[in-house]
């Protein structure tokens, strides 16, 4: 099962997604409605290999998007700049979040999604 983070297409919308196994994660898009694509992050769900994914729906096919990773614990062994990376932390039971910048959309669109684990 994904869990993913929407950050939807409307002026001002703050969306939470609760999860049993993840934090609740929130987002605001300040956009124009109907003319921004739709941007969501991923988190893991089996914990073997840590990875985020970006998912970017709606968008021009012929733009060329960048993404811009950080996470708060942790380091990104590979995948800076695209829209998968992976993730080396030591797994203590604290939370890891992934917040993505997507670069490349127009500039009133909301631009950035993120996702955290708890008790990871």
């Amino acid at each position: 099962m994904i869990r993913t983070l929407l950050v939807l297409p409307i002026i001002g919308l703050s969306v939470l997604v609760p999860d049993s196994q993840h934090q609740k994660t929130s987002a605001t898009e300040h956009g124009i409605a109907g003319q921004c694509p739709r941007i969501s992050v991923e988190c893991p769900t089996e914990l073997r290999e840590i990875s985020f994914s970006a998912r970017v729906e709606g968008k021009d096919a012929n733009v060329n998007l960048r993404y811009q990773w950080c996470i708060t614990r942790g380091e990104i062994i590979s995948g800076q700049g695209t829209a998968k990376i992976i993730v080396k932390t030591e797994r203590d039971g604290s939370s890891l979040s992934a917040s993505v910048e997507v670069l490349g959309l127009p500039a009133e669109c909301g631009n950035t999604a993120s996702c955290s684990i708890s008790h990871f």
